[in-house]
This record gives C-alpha cells, sequence and structure tokens, in this order.
C-alpha cells in the first residue's frame, strides 16, 4: 500500500496498514492491517453506534437498544413493535410472500388469503412498543377468508425447549357488531428453514364488546426434537356479520423460553426451599449423584420416581406399584398403628389380618 495521505490529519487516509481514520491526533479506526498483525476492524477509546436499514438504531454506546433488545430476550426481532413506519402496510397473499414483508413493520410479514383487509402501523405511545398494527376487515371470513395474519420472521429456538406467548392485544367491536377471531400460532422450522409443523396454541373468540389493552399469557406445547427455528403468528378475522368499525389492535408479541427438565449427573445441593408447581419426573439414571436439600422440597404435583413395577410413591402418587405387607398382627397396636400410618401415607398396601 502506498504511505500515509497526510498522516494523522483529521479524516480518512490509506496508510500501509490499510484504511485508517484520524482525529488529528490518534488513528482512531482502521479497516486493515491492525497493531497485533492481524487484519480487521477495530475501533480505539471509543463506542459502536449501528443503524439498520429502518433507521433504527441497534447499538449506541457499546449497548444494544430497540428492536435489537427485543431480539435478544424474546429471539423474535422487533416483537414490540419498534421500528416501523406509520401508514398502510404491503399485504401479501401468504407468510412467505415478499410482497407483505415490509420496512413498514421491520421483521414481520403481513398476509391475507383473500378479502381487501387492511393493516396499518400506528404510532401510540401507550403501547409498550409505543406503536402498534391495527387490522380491518372486509367481511366476514374464516382464518384463510378475509382474514388478516402477521407473522414474524424467523427466529432461532432450541429443540426440547418450551415457548411461553406473552400478548398485548385490543380490539373493538360495536354492540351488536360481529365478533372477531384471533388464532395464534407457532410455525416450527428445521436446521435448513424447511417447513415442519404449526402448534396452534390458542384460539381466541372475542365477543361483541369494547376492550382495552389486555396481557395474553399462553403456555405452549413442547417445541419439537428436529425444530430449530420458529415463527409467531396472529391471524385473525370477523365472524357473523360484518361490521367496518370493527379492528384488532396488536402490540406486542413476546415469546419467552422456558427450558425443559435436563439430565443432571452430579450432585445438587439446594440450600433453600427448591418448589416445584408441575411434576417432577426422575427416570432410569437422569440423577446418578445425589440430592441434598437443607430446606424444604415441595412439588404441588406429583413427584415420580422411576417408573412400576419399580418405583416408589408418596401420598397416593398415582401410577405407582407399592409393596403389600401380609401376615396376621397378633393384637399387637402398635404394629397396627405402624402398618395403618404407613399405608395411609401411600407406602404400603396393608393386607394383614
Amino acid at each position: 500500500m502506498p504511505g500515509p495521505v497526510n498522516p494523522l490529519a483529521p479524516g480518512v487516509q490509506v496508510t500501509n496498514n490499510g484504511l485508517e481514520i484520524a482525529d488529528g491526533t490518534n488513528v482512531r479506526a482502521t479497516l486493515g492491517k491492525l497493531p497485533d498483525g492481524t487484519y480487521g476492524l477495530l475501533i480505539y477509546n471509543g463506542a459502536i453506534e449501528l443503524i439498520d436499514q429502518f433507521g433504527q438504531t441497534i447499538m449506541s454506546n457499546g449497548a444494544f437498544t430497540g428492536p435489537m433488545l427485543d431480539f435478544i430476550q424474546s429471539g423474535i426481532y422487533n416483537n414490540m413493535f419498534v421500528a416501523g413506519t406509520p401508514g398502510v402496510l404491503p399485504i401479501g397473499t401468504s407468510r412467505n410472500d415478499a410482497a407483505g414483508r415490509t420496512s413498514g413493520c421491520p421483521g414481520w410479514t403481513v398476509s391475507r388469503g383473500s378479502g381487501m383487509g387492511t393493516a396499518t402501523f400506528t404510532a401510540d405511545t401507550t403501547w409498550p412498543g409505543k406503536n402498534y398494527v391495527g387490522c380491518a376487515f372486509s367481511g366476514i371470513g374464516t382464518s384463510t377468508t378475509n382474514n388478516v395474519a402477521l407473522t414474524s420472521d424467523l427466529a432461532p429456538v432450541v429443540p426440547g425447549s418450551q415457548l411461553t406467548i406473552q400478548s398485548f392485544w385490543a380490539y373493538n367491536v360495536p354492540a351488536g357488531a360481529p365478533a372477531l377471531n384471533v388464532n395464534w400460532g407457532l410455525l416450527f422450522y428445521d436446521a435448513n428453514q424447511t417447513y415442519i409443523s404449526t402448534s396452534a396454541v390458542s384460539q381466541l373468540f372475542i365477543g361483541p364488546q369494547s376492550a382495552t389493552m389486555t396481557p395474553l399469557i399462553i403456555d405452549t406445547t413442547m417445541v419439537p426434537s428436529t425444530a430449530r427455528f420458529f415463527r409467531l403468528e396472529a391471524n385473525a378475522w370477523e365472524t357473523l356479520s360484518h361490521d367496518a368499525a370493527t379492528y384488532f389492535r396488536l402490540g406486542l408479541g413476546a415469546v419467552l423460553m422456558q427450558w425443559s427438565p435436563a439430565n443432571i449427573y452430579s450432585d445438587i445441593f439446594i440450600g433453600g426451599s427448591a418448589n416445584i408447581s408441575g411434576d417432577a419426573n426422575i427416570s432410569g439414571t437422569a440423577f446418578s449423584g445425589s440430592v441434598y436439600t437443607t430446606g424444604d422440597l415441595s412439588a404441588q404435583g406429583n413427584v415420580n420416581l422411576g417408573s412400576p413395577p419399580n418405583s416408589l410413591g408418596f401420598y397416593g402418587v398415582m401410577g405407582v406399584t407399592k409393596p403389600t405387607v401380609t401376615g396376621a398382627k397378633a393384637g399387637n397396636l402398635a404394629l397396627t398403628s405402624l402398618l395403618n400410618t404407613l399405608a395411609n401415607l401411600g407406602l404400603i398396601n396393608n393386607s394383614t389380618t
């Protein structure tokens, strides 16, 4: 490369190290050879600011902002509609139609099966992301007719994990006007981004009344073992009859991950209480070590150790095999009391006489 052009003069210059940006005293950025002899992009004593193609700041002063924080938290870019341009959004004919993927609502595709329904990106500071997408319909419909659907771009997912949808939405159906259906779904894709299946997690029937922004939390099924990506989709349509005043507004489509139970091959030490709200299933050699607890170990659901017939049940746990005690007690009151107590705890079947 040629030598420096106006060395250390403010501005951009080409040196033996590559492309440099100087402030008059020091080189602040280098694209090319770095001080350690490698090549790449280096910024000295400064922060990075990144702005995407939609004009949204992705990183400022070294920290993530806006729709990128949504992606980090939920896996879905722009899941709270932080980024977008107010106005009517282009609509495609399916979730895979590029015509419905627009900078007006980055990270989302708007589609409809038929009809003339519309989707409008609207600024409103009362919503979590300060924006919402409002849907209007051209007539009564179904999930594929006179409908409006919003589908997120592909988002990463861990096979076997569990997803929980949390959303904010509002609707307006004047008295005597039609009702709305809103179908939430998760679409799963493999590592090659090939569609696997759809998990229809909830179909909401919204009656003829008005409502304000309401949180909706839906606990979904487990992710398919071959899935590596997913899309979140909200699909809405009118039922019964049509009214032009009917609308549906979506302002957040968060998806949270909850990990499925994992195999643990070392000891677990619990210094406090371990509360299990669902079932705790320990089968086979899931625990090769020991489980210690100095506090309470409580389960509101069942605790199953192993599987019948080699299993242990407490307090009437279903689906387990308990030992049966037989023989004569010969009038021993203490033995009778002990056997009755063990039977009441669900530890044995008392068949003594």
